[in-house]
C-alpha cells in the first residue's frame, strides 16, 4: 500500500486494497470477516483492559485490524493465523504502521495449541480476538486449558454464541459451552457490535464476551471427569439426570446414588446445575467407579467417550459373544452408510439399492438369561408384556432398514461388534429395569421377556420390538429341529438414542439372533442367521457381520469388504422431531428420475477403504436421499455446511434423515464439529461414535 501513515489503523478502503494486493477472497470456511472500522477495534482494546508492555495473544488476526490497535496500545502481540498468505503478510502491514512494535506471527491452527511452546515460549496474560464464529467455543476452551498464563479473555463472537457462553444455570440456552467455560472462569457479555463494521458484511450481529479466570472448583474429580458428566447431562437435556447419567454410572440406580451423595436431586436436569454441582457429581461417580458403589469393570463406557472407530471387517466366523454359565451376551454394530445409491421403485414398493455399510463405535449389547433365574415382577395384563412365541408368530414382512423405503422407518441405535470383554454385559442378577410382563398362562413356545438397562419410553418391550421377533424366529427354528427352548429374559443395553438413523433396532435383532442361537444351542450358521435377519429387516444381516460391507438387493445381501483401520471419527446430530421415511421416498419418487438399476460404489471408494485412506473415502461419500431430505427439512443442509466449516472431511444426511453424520480425520476435529453443532438450534443431541 502506498503512503501509509505511521500509527494508522486499517479503514474500509485499506481492507479492500489489501485483499486485492494479496489476492484474498474472504472465505466462510475459515470464518473470515475483517473489521474495517478503527473505532471498533479501539473499543475492543479498551474493553479488554490492555496495558502497555503486556503480552497479549490474538487468534485469527486476518489482515491486522485488531492487531494494529493492540500494538497502538503498547501490547506485545503473539498472533496465531491459520491462513498462510495472511500470516505472511501481517508482519509487513504492522511494520509499515508501527515500526517499533513487538509482534510475533505463528502460522497454525489455534486448536492445535499445546502450551507456551506453540507460541514461541511466550506467556501471554490476555487473549483478545475476533474469533471465527464456527470454532469460537473450541478455541476459547483450548486456550483456557493449554495456556494457564491467560487471566483475561475478551473475544468478539456471534451474538448467539456470546449469549450461550455467558448463560447461567436455569437459562434455556445454558449448556455445554457455558458449563465448561465455568470450570475455568466467569463469563459475561459486554457490548454488541453491529454487522456493518465488517468486510464482508456477515448475516449476524456480533458481541463481546469477557471471561476472567478463577480457581477451579474444589473437587477430587479431574477436568476430564467433570466434562464427561457435563457432556452426558446435556446430551439428552430433556431427561432427568438419573436417566442422562445412567451410561456413566453403569445404571440409573447407580446414577441416582451418586447424585444423592452429591446433594443433587436425581430428577433435576443438567440445565439447573452450576459447575460446582457438576464437579460434586463427577467426584461421587469417580468414587463409585473406584469401588465405593459401582465396580469400574461393570460400568460401560459413556457413549461419547471416544469417537475413533476402526472400520476393519471382523472375521465373519467369530461372533462377538460371551458365554458365562447359562447367560449369553452378544454385541452387534450400528452402522453408517458411506454410499447409498437407489434405483427406481419396484412394483412391490421397494427401491433396489447398492450401499456400503460401515460399523460405528457404539454398541448394542444383548444378554439372554433363563427367565426363572431372575426375580419376576408381579403379573400384569398380558397385552402390555411378554407373549409366548407361539402366540405371536414371527412376521416375514420387511421392516427396519436404513437403506430401503419401508425399512428406513424403523427405530435405530448405534452399536459396535466388539468383544464382550470390551463391552461389559449388564449383570444378569440385577433387577431388570422396565421389564416386559410375564403372562399368567402360555399356549406353547418359550416365554420371552424384554427389559432395558436404562428406561426409555421410546423402546417397546412387546412383540413389536425387533429383538423380540428375532428371538421368536430362532425359537421357531429350534422347534423345527425338535429342540427345547426354555423361557428367556432378554436384557437390552442400548448405547445410542432411538431413531438415530444408525440401525440400533436392527443391531438389537442381530445380537438377539446370535445370542438365542447360542443359548438354545440351535446350531444355525451365520448364513442361516442372515436369512432370518433379512426377514426381520434389511439392516439386520449387516449387524451380524459388522466391519465394512457391500449391501445389495434391499441392503440385506451382504458381502464383507476389505478395509484397513482409519481410524474414522464420526459425529452425529440428532433431532427429536423425526422425518417420515415414507414422505422422503414419496418426494424422492416425485422429484428424482432414478435409474432402473442402482449405481455400484466406485472403485476409488473401495480402494480407499482397503488402504485406510480416510480423506479419499470422504471424497466418495454419497447418499441419493440427501437432497430429498434437505428439501423437506432445510436445516439439515445448514448442519452439513456447519460441519464442513468446522473441519469435517465430509458431512451427509444419514439414510433418510433427520440425523446428520460428519466424518473427521482426528478427535479434535470431531469434537470441534460436536461443539459447533451443540450451539445451533437445529439439533437436540450430538453423539460421537
Amino acid at each position: 500500500m502506498s503512503d501509509v501513515a505511521a500509527g494508522k489503523l486499517l479503514t474500509s478502503s485499506d481492507i479492500r486494497e489489501l485483499c486485492a494486493q494479496l489476492n484474498i477472497r474472504p472465505t466462510k470456511t475459515l470464518g473470515q470477516n475483517f473489521v474495517n472500522d478503527p473505532g471498533t477495534v479501539r473499543k475492543i482494546v479498551r474493553n479488554a483492559g490492555v496495558q502497555a508492555g503486556e503480552q497479549v495473544l490474538e487468534i485469527g488476526p486476518g489482515l491486522g485490524s485488531l492487531t494494529l490497535a493492540l500494538l497502538e496500545a503498547g501490547a506485545q502481540v503473539s498472533a496465531v493465523e491459520i491462513d498462510p498468505p495472511l500470516a505472511q503478510a501481517l508482519p509487513t502491514t504492522a511494520q509499515a504502521r508501527f515500526p517499533e512494535a513487538k509482534l510475533q506471527v505463528f502460522t497454525a491452527d489455534a486448536l492445535t495449541i499445546t502450551g507456551p511452546e506453540s507460541i514461541g515460549g511466550t506467556t501471554p496474560v490476555r487473549l483478545v480476538a475476533n474469533l471465527p464464529y464456527n470454532v469460537a467455543v473450541p478455541i476459547v476452551l483450548t486456550v483456557l486449558e493449554k495456556l494457564p498464563s491467560i487471566q483475561t479473555v475478551l473475544v468478539m463472537v456471534q451474538a448467539e454464541v456470546a449469549d450461550r457462553l455467558a448463560a447461567t444455570p436455569g437459562n434455556k440456552i445454558y449448556g455445554v459451552p457455558s458449563a465448561k467455560v465455568a470450570w475455568y472462569a466467569s463469563a459475561r457479555r459486554t457490548l454488541t457490535i453491529g454487522r456493518n463494521v465488517f468486510y464482508p458484511v456477515p448475516n449476524v450481529d456480533s458481541a463481546l464476551v469477557k471471561i476472567e479466570r478463577r480457581p477451579h472448583p474444589d473437587t477430587a474429580a479431574t477436568r476430564e471427569q467433570v466434562f464427561a458428566v457435563i457432556d452426558a447431562a446435556f446430551a439428552q437435556r430433556r431427561k432427568t439426570l438419573r436417566q442422562a447419567l445412567a451410561g456413566l454410572a453403569g445404571s440409573a440406580g447407580a446414577a441416582q446414588e451418586a447424585l444423592e451423595r452429591a446433594g443433587v436431586s436425581p430428577t433435576a436436569r443438567g440445565e439447573t446445575l452450576d459447575i460446582d454441582q457438576f464437579a460434586a457429581v463427577a467426584q461421587q461417580l469417580n468414587a463409585a467407579s473406584a469401588g465405593a458403589c459401582v465396580p469400574a469393570a461393570s460400568a460401560p463406557a459413556p457413549a461419547t467417550s471416544d469417537p475413533a472407530v476402526s472400520v476393519s471387517a471382523p472375521a465373519v466366523n467369530t461372533p462377538a459373544m460371551s458365554v458365562g454359565g447359562s447367560d449369553v451376551s452378544v454385541s452387534a454394530p450400528g452402522k453408517v452408510n458411506l454410499f447409498l445409491a437407489l434405483g427406481a421403485a419396484r412394483p412391490d414398493g421397494y427401491h433396489p439399492l447398492n450401499t456400503v455399510f460401515a460399523q460405528i463405535g457404539l454398541s448394542e449389547t444383548v444378554t439372554v438369561t433363563p427367565l426363572q433365574s431372575l426375580a419376576t415382577t408381579a403379573p400384569q395384563p398380558a397385552s402390555a408384556g411378554s407373549v409366548p412365541a407361539a402366540a405371536q408368530p414371527a412376521s416375514t414382512a420387511p421392516v427396519s432398514s436404513a437403506s430401503s423405503a419401508p425399512a428406513l422407518a424403523a427405530p435405530a441405535a448405534q452399536s459396535d461388534l466388539a468383544p464382550a470383554a470390551a463391552q461389559p454385559a449388564p449383570s444378569a442378577t440385577a433387577v431388570p429395569v422396565q421389564p416386559g410382563l410375564v403372562p399368567a398362562a402360555q399356549t406353547g413356545g418359550p416365554r420371552i421377556e424384554l427389559a432395558l438397562t436404562r428406561p426409555d419410553s421410546n423402546v417397546p418391550l412387546d412383540h413389536t420390538n425387533l429383538a423380540y421377533r428375532a428371538a421368536q424366529a430362532v425359537a421357531q427354528q429350534a422347534a423345527q429341529r425338535g429342540l427345547a427352548t426354555p423361557d428367556v429374559h432378554i436384557l437390552l443395553d442400548k448405547a445410542v438414542p432411538v431413531a438415530g438413523g444408525m440401525a440400533g433396532g436392527s443391531a438389537d435383532a442381530a445380537a438377539t439372533l446370535k445370542a438365542c442361537n447360542e443359548f438354545w444351542q440351535v446350531g444355525l450358521s451365520l448364513e442361516e442367521l442372515a436369512q432370518l435377519g433379512a426377514q426381520l429387516g434389511a439392516d439386520v444381516p449387516f449387524g451380524l457381520y459388522g466391519g465394512v460391507a457391500l449391501g445389495t438387493g434391499r441392503g440385506d445381501l451382504i458381502e464383507p469388504l476389505k478395509a484397513a483401520p482409519g481410524p474414522y471419527y464420526w459425529t452425529f446430530a440428532l433431532q427429536d422431531e423425526g422425518l417420515s421415511t415414507a414422505a422422503v421416498f414419496k418426494h424422492f419418487d416425485a422429484t428424482v428420475q432414478a435409474p432402473p438399476v442402482a449405481d455400484m460404489p466406485p472403485e476409488q471408494l473401495l480402494a480407499a477403504l482397503e488402504a485406510g485412506d480416510v480423506a479419499e473415502v470422504s471424497r466418495h461419500i454419497r447418499n441419493d436421499l440427501q437432497a430429498t431430505a434437505i428439501d423437506l427439512r432445510p436445516e439439515l443442509g445448514q448442519l452439513i455446511d456447519l460441519a464442513k466449516k468446522a473441519g469435517a472431511l465430509a458431512a451427509m444426511v444419514s439414510g433418510s434423515g433427520p440425523t446428520v453424520a460428519a466424518l473427521s480425520s482426528s478427535r479434535a476435529a470431531a469434537e470441534r464439529v460436536a461443539l459447533c453443532w451443540s450451539l445451533t438450534p437445529f439439533c437436540d443431541q450430538v453423539v460421537t461414535g
